[in-house]
């Protein structure tokens, strides 16, 4: 059992990194066509 919940704990970390690397990608590329820049969750974050 306890094994069980430990491979279930690293495989939800490995899904979290993954989704976070991915959004990071999403969000970068997207940035790249936001020419209007009005979309207040993809902004860019100044300094």
């Amino acid at each position: 059992m306890t094994n069980y919940y430990k491979n279930v704990t690293q495989v939800n970390n490995l899904i979290d990194a993954s989704i976070k690397k991915y959004s990071g990608e999403i969000e970068s590329f997207y940035l790249k066509f936001d020419h209007l820049g009005n979309n207040e969750k993809l902004s860019r974050k100044k300094p």
